[in-house]
């Protein structure tokens, strides 16, 4: 290119900041954009390399054997994922334990040591944890747990204003509601705020409420499928249906799980209508 072609490029390239105008007067040059076009922008022309990849960290092992022999490398969410790797509760309360003295900070470790501890039945020592967790941070979550201890001391009315204030907190706040629904008697809200999964409680509530045609269902599809409880509230179903063979199938197969449900049947007036009956009175010796 001849100096007088080149120092007008320059001058194009210093005089004008826009891409889209200077473009433009670079293609009215006519043919000194053409000699630019075929021998120079080629040379200039760049690609792009996007990577699109996975970022991975430790494995499950990994995880669980840091726990044990260096617990300080591994962050609070992962050690809040390691916990919930395992069934054991006592290790989980190992793990968050580690979590709550690392990170004292964050309201999620010490409401999970609760949470352990409710389910360890250990009740007065998740309440300290719950309302310690709660102090950090007000939250729905702790609130839903504490008002699920209120319900287990007997506090009914305290019960379901921690659990309304609890709103945001998951289907957990609607199901300890419905619990204490069934309490109270209110049994169509029982079926509305125990929601569409299956439990023994949402087969109770349904069987109160007048539907006790459904129990068997929710019980079936329920995790008390195989318990003598969930065999004695569909043989309480059988009787308010007056079906003595369903009673004797179901009582048959609560009493092969738990002999001591037959002096319970036995005086249970959900079965008075049939106490004089060779059946039943077999079935309760």
């Amino acid at each position: 290119m001849n100096e007088d072609d080149k120092n007008l490029v320059l001058r194009v390239l210093e005089t004008i900041s826009g891409s889209a105008e200077r473009e433009q007067a670079m293609r009215d040059m006519g043919k000194t954009f053409t000699y630019l076009d075929k021998n120079i922008f080629p040379a200039l022309r760049r690609a792009e390399l996007v990577i699109v990849y996975d970022k991975t960290g430790y494995s499950d092992e990994e995880l669980k054997a840091l726990s044990v022999s260096n617990p300080d490398t591994l962050n609070l969410e992962e050690l809040l994922f390691t916990a919930a790797l395992s069934s054991d509760l006592n290790e989980q309360l190992r793990i968050y334990k580690i979590a709550e003295t690392r990170f004292p900070e964050d309201y999620r470790t010490s409401n999970n040591v609760g949470a352990v501890l409710y389910m360890q039945n250990k009740m007065s020592e998740a309440k300290s944890q719950f309302e310690k967790a709660n102090g950090i941070q007000d939250n729905p979550i702790s609130k839903n747990n504490l008002g699920a201890i209120a319900g287990v001391e007997g506090d009914r009315t305290k019960s379901m204003e921690l659990l309304n204030q609890a709103n945001g907190a998951g289907s957990e706040v609607s199901y300890n509601k419905g619990i204490l629904n069934i309490l109270d008697g209110d049994y169509s809200d029982a079926v509305s705020n125990l929601g569409s999964d299956a439990s023994f409680n949402k087969a109770l509530a349904e069987m109160l409420n007048g539907s006790a045609a459904s129990v068997d269902g929710i019980i079936d599809g329920s995790d008390d499928a195989d318990t003598a409880e969930g065999a004695y509230l569909k043989a309480v179903a059988a009787a308010r249906q007056d079906n003595l063979q369903g009673i004797v199938g179901s009582l048959t197969t609560a009493f092969s799980k738990d002999a001591s449900l037959k002096a319970k049947a036995a005086k249970d007036r959900e079965f008075v209508k049939y106490f004089e009956n060779a059946s039943f009175t077999a079935l309760v010796k």
